[in-house]
């Protein structure tokens, strides 16, 4: 699980890491992005264990490769805040417009500026927290948040 509080846990090893492997099922949107931006600005790759819900796809998605077996789940949903502290941007814009004017344009932005198609973002933000859009990896390598299939 992606905690508020992982960014400063795991920014010292990023720097030194060529690979960041995730296997997760989800977590703080906030600390996704950040691990994912910092992921990216240090030209690591990604690889997706077993399953990579939520949270976990933002920070899948940052890297240069992006690799995932052909049995690798990958998910994603609208986020669901828990509480204000999650949220990507300052408490002082949480009305509920601000916040989903806000969050739709960061995540929008963020997998823009990782490359992927628009409908990444898309299916990030118009699946309901309730529910999760899973596709086959194929389609994932289609949509470029895949970059490579791994064999077996």
């Amino acid at each position: 699980m992606i905690n508020n509080d992982d960014f400063d846990k795991v920014l010292p090893y990023i720097a030194k890491a060529d690979m960041v492997y995730i296997d997760s099922i989800g977590g703080s949107v906030k600390s996704a992005i950040l691990i994912g931006i910092q992921v990216r600005l240090n030209g690591i790759n990604t690889v997706v264990g077993k399953e990579c819900y939520s949270a976990c796809s933002i920070i899948f998605a940052g890297g240069i490769k992006r690799m995932a077996n052909i049995d690798s789940i990958i998910g994603m949903h609208s986020p669901a805040y828990v509480n204000e502290d999650d949220m990507p941007f300052e408490k002082s814009l949480t009305s509920a417009y601000n916040a989903g004017v806000i969050h739709a344009a960061t995540i929008g932005l963020y997998y823009i500026e990782m490359g992927v198609t628009p409908n990444v973002s898309l299916g990030h933000l118009l699946t309901p927290n309730s529910k999760m859009l899973i596709k086959t990896n194929i389609e994932w390598l289609d949509d470029n948040l895949i970059t490579d299939i791994l064999p077996k």
